[in-house]
């Protein structure tokens, strides 16, 4: 996977270059009565003199202060040349350009300039800037970000936020470290510290420890000459107050004082931050010197950098950065257990602690942020197959019920279906799952005497057992008790009582019922002669 899209430059080289030509032709000319003519962009006019701007490179411009007297003409520039002169800085746009910027660009140049002069000989290429502008702003309001001119996409910034960070410190190191002031200089230091601190191992931090080589002399140089002057300085100071009135002398002594706060107030900040590259303090000779010996140790310390060496190992610390992408973390781990080992700078000791990031969270180095990357893709790795193995294991258990209800639900299915047809206690219940199982059923029925109410019960499981039941059942009459006992559910019938036992209950029964009318003297000879003269008494 590569980490940055390239833009087609080439189309905007050949713009500028377009433009330049067109800026050179119509450009501020002023013709001098000694016949020499300047060339450039006129800055101011007055009564006695007039400015003009010229281009002595690429970069650097010169202005130049001529009198009104000494000059014999003034060609300027057409107005709609002047705006399409200016408007050629928005092209290409500036790095790091927020949304808002890019829309008040857009506003301020392109469609500004086309509703100003709509028939210019510009409009066309300005067409062109517009567009492309329009083409940038939708790739950030995507969350993309442009960098040295390269695009980096929102996907990438997350994937390989290390190496995006990296690169935005070191594209601000470069801005500050173009400005000749001591202010800049210090701020492109802190930036580099800020670097060196986060993103050890990166493939900016060779880069920016060349920065850091030719930022330091010009800044110790600069803090030198102060030393030297700071106690004529500080005199002047004194000298110039005591001139002043009370008022005036109060109020300057007032602002040297908040000075003085607002400076103490960024000096502790900065050092409970652990930031050696603080602010400046021009009025104290002792801070100047301390300062400048600072300065001098770490220039020695960057050049103990092996800048080739740290080059090398920056290559496969990407090459990890990319595996981590790609899932790949038993190789990248691997990979990066060799190349943590390639170099050995003046930073190994904070390498080898045993803490893993900075006091807000941060990885030290680019090193350990891979190392926190690897180990945090490794536990999401474990969690998900934890979360797997869970969800097997439910749904192995949800199967489970599932077939344990089912197999329920066809054993109660089974119940009503037997309960809807009669019984055979002898054959009807289910085909046995063998020969030997029928034989011993056949045989059991066999032993077995008649069952009157089993001879009356329903269909068999064969035809074979239906003509068995009818040949033992042939010579039976089949009434209505017996057909309302064939309807009645398995679950309500009741196993007949032996035949025997209902004689023997029956006779019983007889003679109690015998007995009991004797004893209330019902029936007999006494009864048949009472019934005798009741006969003759109605004759």
């Amino acid at each position: 996977m590569t980490l940055h899209h390239r833009l087609p430059c080439l189309a905007f080289a050949i713009s500028l270059a377009v433009a330049l030509l067109l800026q050179v032709g119509t450009a501020d000319d002023i013709k001098m009565k000694s016949g020499e003519t300047f060339t450039g962009r006129i800055t101011y006019e007055g009564p006695d003199l007039v400015r003009i701007e010229i281009a002595v490179s690429g970069s650097i411009k010169e202005t130049k202060t001529l009198a009104r007297a000494d000059i014999a003409e003034i060609i300027k520039e057409a107005p709609d040349a002047v705006a399409f002169s200016e408007l050629q800085e928005l092209s290409p746009a500036p790095d790091l350009m927020s949304a808002s910027a890019y829309q008040q660009a857009i506003e301020t140049g392109p469609r500004s300039f086309l509703s100003r002069f709509p028939e210019s000989q510009f409009a066309e290429k300005v067409k062109e800037i517009e567009a492309e502008l329009v083409d940038e702003l939708d790739k950030v309001e995507r969350g993309w970000l442009k960098i040295d001119g390269e695009w980096i996409t929102a996907k990438e910034k997350v994937q390989f936020e290390a190496l995006t960070q990296s690169r935005i410190r070191l594209h601000r190191l470069k801005n500050y470290a173009k400005t000749p002031d001591v202010n800049s200089w210090i701020q492109a230091m802190r930036e580099f510290e800020a670097i060196e601190k986060g993103f050890f191992g990166s493939p900016v931090f060779p880069d920016a420890v060349e920065i850091a080589l030719q930022v330091i002399p010009s800044l110790g140089s600069t803090l030198n000459r102060t030393l030297q002057n700071v106690d004529y300085t500080n005199a002047e100071y004194e000298k110039n107050k005591a001139a002043l009135d009370e008022i005036a002398r109060a109020q300057v002594e007032a602002a040297r004082q908040r000075e003085d706060a607002a400076l103490e107030q960024s000096l502790e900040a900065d050092s409970d931050a652990g930031i050696r590259w603080t602010r400046v303090n021009s009025r104290d000779k002792s801070f100047l010197t301390d300062y400048l010996t600072m300065a001098r140790s770490e220039l020695d310390r960057l050049k103990a950098y092996d800048l080739d060496a740290l080059r090398k190992q920056a290559e496969q610390l990407v090459k990890v950065d990319e595996m981590i992408a790609e899932e790949k973390l038993g190789a990248a781990r691997g990979l990066l257990t060799r190349a943590a080992v390639m170099t050995e700078g003046p930073t190994a000791s904070k390498k080898k602690s045993s803490k893993k990031s900075n006091a807000d969270g941060t990885p030290r180095s680019y090193i350990e942020a891979l190392q926190m990357k690897i180990d945090e893709g490794m536990a999401m790795a474990a969690a998900k197959a934890e979360a797997k193995a869970k969800a097997a294991d439910s749904a192995a258990l949800t199967q489970n019920l599932t077939s344990a209800e089912a197999a329920e639900g066809e054993g109660e299915a089974s119940d009503e279906e037997m309960a809807a047809e009669p019984e055979n206690e002898d054959s009807e219940s289910a085909a046995p799952e063998s020969e030997e199982a029928e034989t011993a059923e056949v045989a059991e029925e066999e032993e077995k005497p008649v069952d009157a109410f089993a001879a009356l019960s329903g269909a068999s499981s064969s035809e074979e057992e239906k003509s068995k039941a009818k040949s033992k059942d042939e010579d039976e009459e089949e009434d209505e008790d017996e057909e309302e006992r064939e309807r009645t559910p398995r679950a309500e019938r009741k196993k007949p009582f032996p035949i025997n036992l209902i004689i023997f209950g029956g006779v019983g029964l007889l003679v109690v019922v015998v007995v009991v009318l004797k004893v209330l003297g019902i029936g007999g000879k006494k009864d048949e002669e009472e019934v005798e003269e009741e006969d003759e008494e109605e004759a």
